[in-house]
């Protein structure tokens, strides 16, 4: 099976609900960073600058996974099988054939008090080999779409 855009039934990408997310992150990045750089040159190499470092390591992490998502996540669904990437090393066509198996999945996610504060969800499912992959999506975005992707592999 190849991919061919004039069977392409649905298409998922992050660039659809990832922009809101990447914006934010950098608006809050950027004056971060620029007030770590100016406090750890006032500091010097000190234990409060290197937690300063710490903490503007974890903010870009953040932002480069806002930006990987935004521009490499994509799922396309075809009528013999679909496509997944979700970062630029790991893209692969699948025929449903090819999968043992498939799940719907939530975790709840809770905040510092101990409330639910958001569910994620996934797409689970074992290739023919036994490889085991989790796809992380948005529930409110794509729900219907992984729901009849699993509809097809159970077929």
């Amino acid at each position: 099976m190849e991919r061919d855009v004039s069977s392409l039934e649905y298409l998922i990408k992050g660039k659809d609900y990832a922009l809101k997310r990447l914006i934010i992150s950098t608006v809050i990045a950027a004056p971060f960073w620029i007030i770590v750089v100016f406090w750890v040159s006032m500091l010097r190499f000190s234990i409060e600058s290197l937690v300063l470092l710490a903490a503007a390591a974890g903010v870009l992490g953040y932002n480069i996974w806002c930006i990987n998502h935004y521009i490499f996540y994509r799922i396309e669904i075809y009528p013999d099988g679909f496509f997944v990437r979700t970062n630029p090393f790991n893209a692969k066509l699948y025929k449903y054939g090819e999968i043992k198996s498939a799940e719907f999945k939530g975790k709840v996610l809770h905040n510092r008090v101990g409330k639910p504060s958001k569910t994620v969800y996934f797409l689970c499912f074992t290739e023919s080999k036994g490889r085991k992959r989790r796809i992380y999506f948005e529930d409110t975005y794509c729900i219907n779409e992984i729901k009849l992707i699993i509809e097809r592999i159970s077929e």
